[in-house]
């Protein structure tokens, strides 16, 4: 880890919560988190929902000022998948996983 104003290494005491030996770690921290699948389903990104659409990760704020969810998500896809044949009016198929924590 690098300090954020010069090059030099951080000293351990400047590092946030400072380094320890895992054996100190909560155990909710020590243990891998498991998930399970619950639903998968597959379509065509432009047959997505506005509820969808809020799951992938639309703000509040973005809901109110976006002239539409689909319009918003279209945007945002374009700028991920640049790629041809990607792009949201080529109306790729894409599959949706629902997961849940497994604790």
């Amino acid at each position: 880890m690098n300090c954020s104003d010069c090059n030099s290494p951080a000293a351990p005491h400047e590092l946030i919560g400072g380094l320890r030996p895992a054996m100190f770690l909560q155990r909710r921290f020590s243990r891998p988190a498991r998930y399970e699948v619950v639903g998968v389903k597959c379509e065509r990104v432009n047959e997505i929902s506005g509820a969808d659409i809020r799951a992938e990760g639309m703000t509040q704020d973005e809901y109110e000022k976006a002239p539409g969810d689909l319009a918003w998500y279209r945007d945002l896809w374009n700028s991920i998948h640049a790629a041809h044949g990607t792009r949201f009016d080529a109306w790729p198929f894409v599959c949706a996983y629902e997961f849940r924590r497994v604790l």
